[in-house]
């Protein structure tokens, strides 16, 4: 069973006698130096070189398929060289991706930096400015801690100027009326107190506020100032680092360019190749042909014969009789006696017809 088996694939029409068998089996070569290459950093690797084996790997696993017989080490052979080279394309292109968004991140990351920095000492300045309460905010933000304190010192203030009104007040009555009534003192205590409480509330309330205004006018001050300063360093540093990249970007680009040129000049050398292979080859097969009796015939102005000749359209010539080969349009070949392709010609006609 198994000699039977082996015994057909040598026996195959691409098996080991034939070229069809060896062609490919040399050609496993390409994939496995492919193979060797992926330990090899990717900014070496070549876009045409990986372009060629991924694009020939796939056209020849195709043609692979069709032609007869098919050749199933043909076909192994060229999908291992596409997947090798797309393979390296991918490793090729992560490489450039990584390089373009590690650029967009480290310069993202220096405006974080810088605004990180800038937020910092805004903060440290804010701290060592003395803080001053405000009441306006304070009845906006009741939440807020820090100003809870402004009620309290209103409150004491009113309570030490009503006591020193209270004294003021007893002393001048004193010395108008020996003795006073008390409800009359009473109100007229609570009269003063009033009046004194709502001018410490105004005095408090104007003070909190100049006090604010200040406050903001010195932080927006300070904030514009440190922003001036840190935006010079930043702003050499940055300019730098742009410079240095656009350097190296342009000498990417002139790398890649001269790759382009390079790989256009070989296709076109490769073409100019292969046209003069080809003329030579019909040379050399034509006269070979006529080595063995192979003859090309120009059957103008004979009489037309259907065994030599394929009419494909009549033309009106009076200047020459009916039915004589007038143009030909493809030329005929023999070999020997016998007609291998007969000739494309045009037939005369009578001028009556």
């Amino acid at each position: 069973m198994a000699s039977s088996k082996l015994q057909a694939i040598w026996n195959h029409p691409a098996g080991p006698k034939t070229i069809f068998f060896w062609g490919p089996t040399f050609k496993w070569g390409l994939s496995i130096a492919n193979i060797a290459d992926f330990s090899k950093p990717p900014e070496t690797l070549s876009y045409p070189q990986q372009l060629a084996i991924a694009i020939t790997g796939i056209i020849w696993s195709r043609y692979s398929t069709i032609i007869t017989p098919k050749n199933l080490n043909l076909f192994g052979n060229s999908l291992a060289m596409s997947a090798t080279g797309i393979y390296q394309l991918s490793r090729k292109i992560r490489l450039e991706l990584s390089y373009m968004f590690g650029t967009r991140l480290a310069s993202r990351s220096s405006r974080l930096a810088l605004a990180q920095c800038r937020n910092s000492l805004l903060l440290l300045s804010r701290q060592k400015q003395p803080q001053v309460p405000n009441l306006y905010s304070q009845y906006h933000s009741l939440l807020d801690l820090q100003y809870k304190v402004v009620p309290v010192q209103v409150s004491l203030l009113h309570n030490f100027n009503l006591c020193g009104s209270a004294i003021q007040r007893f002393g001048i009555s004193s010395s108008a009326s020996p003795q006073p009534n008390d409800k009359d003192a009473t109100q007229s205590g609570n009269e003063q107190g009033s009046a004194t409480e709502n001018d410490a509330a105004a005095a408090a309330v104007k003070t909190s506020t100049d006090a604010a205004a200040d406050d903001e006018k010195d932080v927006s001050e300070s904030e514009s100032d440190s922003e001036c300063d840190l935006s010079k360093d930043e702003l050499v540093k940055l300019v730098i680092e742009k410079e240095e990249q656009l350097k190296t970007k342009q000498e990417e680009l002139r790398k890649i360019q001269d790759k382009a040129l390079r790989a256009c000049a070989e296709m076109q050398n490769s073409m100019d190749r292969t046209k003069r292979e080809a003329e030579n080859m019909k040379k050399f097969a034509v006269q070979v042909f006529k080595k063995y009796g192979l003859q090309r015939y120009d059957p103008v102005n004979e009489e037309f014969d259907p065994h030599r000749h394929n009419a494909v359209f009549q033309v009106p010539d009076p200047s020459k009789p009916p039915n004589t080969v007038a143009v030909v349009l493809k030329a005929g070949y023999m070999l020997h006696d016998r007609v291998i392709r007969p000739a494309e010609v045009g037939v005369t006609q009578s001028a009556e017809n």
